[in-house]
C-alpha cells in the first residue's frame, strides 16, 4: 500500500493492489508433493534393488512370483538349476506346461496367507524342500516367495541309511 498525499504532505487516500496467488501456492504444493513422492518411489526402488541382491548372493534357490504365476525374479542359484526364466509363468519356464502344475502347493500360500512348506521331486530326478511365504510387493500385490533347497543328496543318504538299518535288522 502507497500513500496518495496532496501538496502539504497529507494523506488523502492509500493506493493499494490484490494479486490473487492461489494458483502459485497450489502449483508450489503440487511440486512439494511431487518431489516427496519422486523421493519416496526413489527410496523404494532403492531398497528393491538391495533386497534383490541380496537374493541374488544367496546359495539357496530363490524364485519371486505374482499371484497369476509370473516369474517376477530368479536368484543367481535358482538360473543355474533350471535356466533363464524371461518373464514366464512359472510352469512354463520348469516344466513347459500350458497350465498350472498339478502337483503345485505354492497356491496354498495364496489361499490361506501363510508360509507353506513341501517338498517334491523334480523332472530331473532332484528333490526340492520347498518353502513359500506371502510376499507383498511395494504396490500391494501379493506375490509368492518360493525357496528352494535341493535335498537330493540328504534323501540318497538317507535312504542308503535305511537300507544298511534293515539290513542289520
Amino acid at each position: 500500500m502507497l500513500p496518495v498525499r496532496d501538496a502539504a504532505g497529507n494523506i488523502l487516500q492509500w493506493f493499494g493492489t490484490n494479486t490473487d496467488i492461489t494458483d502459485r501456492k497450489i502449483a508450489e504444493q503440487a511440486l512439494l508433493e511431487s518431489e516427496a513422492s519422486r523421493k519416496v518411489t526413489e527410496a523404494i526402488g532403492a531398497e528393491r534393488r538391495r533386497f534383490l541382491d541380496m537374493l541374488e548372493k544367496l546359495s539357496i534357490m530363490i524364485c519371486l512370483m505374482t499371484s497369476d504365476y509370473h516369474i517376477a525374479f530368479v536368484n543367481r542359484n535358482y538360473r543355474e538349476h533350471f535356466g533363464d526364466s524371461v518373464g514366464r509363468h512359472c510352469y512354463e519356464y520348469r516344466f513347459g506346461f500350458t497350465n498350472q502344475c498339478e502337483f503345485c502347493e505354492s497356491y496354498k500360500v495364496l489361499a490361506t496367507g501363510k508360509p507353506h512348506h513341501w517338498e517334491y521331486n523334480d523332472t530331473d530326478g532332484r528333490v526340492v524342500d520347498t518353502y513359500d511365504f506371502p510376499f507383498t510387493d511395494v504396490d500391494g500385490s501379493l506375490m509368492i516367495l518360493k525357496m528352494g533347497i535341493d535335498i537330493t543328496e540328504h534323501k540318497k543318504a538317507e535312504n542308503a541309511l535305511q537300507k544298511s538299518e534293515t539290513r542289520l535288522r
